[in-house]
């Protein structure tokens, strides 16, 4: 554990080493002013052979309101995921949350992105950049369709309860 604080950022960085080889090196780095914050874990771990790397970041500000971003990256699998979940007005209660994510591999790529709020939203599929469905609530009830609002084909159901059990 290695202290790197400088001025008002707090700092540290996380190793952990057998025989040479690093197999989780991170740094956490944090800071704060009269109306913002954020949080940052960057890094990686490895077996070795694999490495994934990965960064967090949470921000907050009275201006522009919360934001969440989480990416994994595994470069010799060509696997990646990136997510961000944002809030505009964090002192409204009901205000909406919004969702982009996108999940890329060797077969291909999913993404989604939507809107929610406490009585419902709408999440909005693509698979390799093209329209596949549409998933809304009203908060008691959920419905997934094709964009175009038919139901999905049996083949359709399957392939999306996948992306999910991922």
């Amino acid at each position: 554990l290695t202290d790197l604080t400088e001025g008002s950022t707090q700092a540290a960085r996380i190793q952990v080493v057998s025989g040479g080889t690093t197999y989780i090196d991170y740094t956490v780095t944090g800071s704060s002013g009269v109306s913002t914050a954020s949080i940052t874990v960057r890094g990686y771990v490895t077996n070795g052979t694999i490495r994934a790397n990965i960064t967090l970041r949470s921000s907050i500000s009275f201006t522009s309101g919360l934001t969440l971003t989480y990416t994994l990256g595994v470069p010799a699998r060509d696997v990646s995921v990136n997510l961000t979940i944002g809030m505009n007005d964090v002192t409204t209660p009901g205000s909406p949350i919004t969702i982009n994510m996108t999940m890329r591999g060797p077969n291909g790529a999913v993404g989604m992105s939507g809107q929610f709020t406490e009585t419902g939203g709408t999440l909005n599929i693509r698979i390799n950049g093209d329209a596949f469905a549409t998933i809304t609530t009203s908060g008691t009830s959920t419905t997934i369709t094709r964009t175009d609002g038919t139901p999905l084909t049996d083949e359709e159901q399957l392939a999306l309860m996948g992306v999910f059990e991922l």
